[in-house]
């Protein structure tokens, strides 16, 4: 048979912006668990700022409003009133970053 031809997440995201449904709830899933881990990180360290980069910075504008709506029914208000989501400044170079400074370790 014929191999399946892979998805990337550039894919689903032209795709979600122009509408696709299956798209649009493939980043309201990952939206949503995004929102459920961050709760979790900002009630136990109250962080007074959280930076992601990858994906998170690519498509923001699919994820962060089903992010930040379960943010703010699941972290406590008291800490995410003083924590800021952040899109990472160096974008697709953060993992780069990451990479030497754990080498450097």
């Amino acid at each position: 048979g014929m191999a399946a031809e892979a998805l990337t997440t550039k894919d689903i995201a032209i795709a979600a912006r122009a509408g696709d449904p299956l798209a649009l709830e493939v980043f309201r899933v990952s939206g949503e668990k995004l929102g459920a881990g961050l709760a979790v990180l900002v009630d136990i360290l109250d962080p007074e700022a959280i930076v992601i980069g990858s994906v998170f910075t690519r498509c923001r504008d699919l994820l962060w409003p089903h992010c930040e709506r379960v943010l703010r029914r699941e972290a406590l208000a008291v800490s995410l009133d003083t924590c800021r989501i952040l899109p990472a400044a160096l974008g697709e170079e953060i993992g780069d970053y990451a990479a030497l400074g754990a080498a450097l370790l």
